[in-house]
């Protein structure tokens, strides 16, 4: 299993997530989707990746006090913790996450993230989601801070799907 013994057995996407890049036979750059994207339009690995191997990501603005849901207070923890170790400079409420989409990830750098953080990674994980936790997007934002990400060119959509929706995007 990918997931290490001592936190199975898991209810937890969180926990799962934290573990992806040991999939055995995983390649070294790989794209996360999460169950709830779906491509509509041809996707290219340029479209993720930089000839020089950098990920090309779309950052999204957020202020943690508008944003009191457990998914946005773990890309925060993900956010502060990475920023910490790393010893970058961050403003005190304002963060950076990546767009809910397709997320490319560099295996041997997330095991590098992980590693970093694995003393309030493990502390934290559990078999249901809290709000402690740390979530997948240790993995972009620690390319950020430490390799340099690029802007991403997709077309993407996300919705609620509570209204009529425009397919014509990369991925909705």
């Amino acid at each position: 299993a990918f997931i290490p013994q001592k936190f199975l057995p898991t209810f937890n996407s969180t926990t799962i997530e934290m573990f992806l890049w040991r999939i055995k036979d995983l390649s070294e750059y790989f794209i996360y989707a999460n169950d709830d994207m779906l491509p509509f339009k041809d996707l290219k690995e340029e479209d993720f990746f930089t000839e020089d191997g950098k990920i090309k990501i779309e950052w999204w603005n957020e202020d943690i006090r508008k944003c009191n849901t457990l998914f946005r207070q773990q890309c925060y923890n993900s956010y502060l913790g990475i920023a910490y170790r790393t010893h970058t400079r961050v403003e005190k409420y304002l963060y950076q996450r990546p767009a809910h989409s397709f997320t490319p990830m560099i295996k041997s750098h997330c095991e590098m993230a992980y590693n970093l953080l694995k003393d309030v990674i493990d502390k934290h994980i559990r078999a249901f989601r809290t709000v402690y936790q740390y979530n997948q997007y240790i993995y972009p934002i620690f390319e950020k801070f430490v390799y340099g990400t690029c802007d991403s060119t997709i077309d993407f959509l996300y919705t609620q799907l509570q209204e009529d929706i425009d397919l014509d995007h990369d991925i909705v």
